[in-house]
């Protein structure tokens, strides 16, 4: 029995996975049998062969940000003449749309806007909740939501995370994760804030009751044996739970 078969076998009777038998999996190319084991333990977890997907829409409601990250062309600097925040009936008339062809979720993200203050968006969230109570706002990044903490005069995480939940905010987005590894985020996105900065926002939402997602980016150089870069990945996962 190789490496592989060994840390596959464990995981089937239930072993935790250890930091060097998450390496091996990643540096494995036994994809196809990594991918049988992980389907047999869904199956345990999910015995109904029953998938289900979300309709939703991306509205991309400011490009202006104050962050600077080296590897995106979305962003325009504060007082750019191509940065640009979407009027509010554009953003209904989106959401609209979204709803019109059976959708159920807006993810809303833009920059970390300086320039707007945390009342916008209190008053968007509230003002869309009535408009379409039925929609589910999955939207803002915890980088958005440090942006609010800032400009709302560095008011507690808690208070910042509350009065969004309360205008109409129902869970988190991932987005502004990258690689929660501070080697790595000092070279692409200094400005962003630390891994710890991106996980308290999250760890805050939960406390509040709201659920969250994760995403990482794969191909910015981290190191696959950085023991702070495999924590960050298993946390993301127990974020996404």
């Amino acid at each position: 029995m190789n490496q592989v078969d060994r840390i596959l076998d464990g995981a089937l009777r239930g072993q935790r996975l250890e930091l060097a038998d998450i390496v091996a999996l990643f540096e494995s190319d036994e994809i196809e049998k990594m991918g049988h084991v992980a389907n047999q333990l869904m199956m345990r977890r999910h015995p109904d062969p029953i998938a289900t997907f979300v309709v939703g829409r991306n509205i991309n409601y400011t490009n202006v940000c104050d962050v600077y990250c080296r590897f995106c062309a979305f962003y325009r600097a504060p007082g750019s003449k191509e940065g640009y925040v979407l009027p509010n009936e554009v953003i209904f008339q989106k959401i609209q749309e979204t709803i019109d062809v059976g959708g159920t979720e807006i993810l809303m993200q833009g920059g970390t806007n300086p320039d707007l203050p945390f009342s916008y968006y209190l008053d968007l969230l509230r003002e869309i909740k009535v408009r379409f109570p039925e929609i589910t706002m999955h939207s803002f990044s915890p980088a958005e939501i440090r942006k609010m903490q800032v400009v709302a005069g560095n008011i507690p995480m808690e208070d910042v995370v509350r009065q969004l939940h309360e205008a109409g905010l129902d869970s988190l987005p991932g987005g502004g994760g990258e690689i929660l590894d501070d080697r790595t985020r000092r070279k692409i996105s200094r400005l962003k804030g630390s891994w710890r900065d991106w996980m308290d926002v999250m760890t805050t939402a939960h406390k509040e009751g709201m659920n969250t997602t994760a995403t990482m980016v794969i191909g910015f150089g981290k190191r696959w044996r950085s023991g702070r870069f495999i924590f960050c990945a298993c946390a993301m996962l127990r974020t996404s739970a």
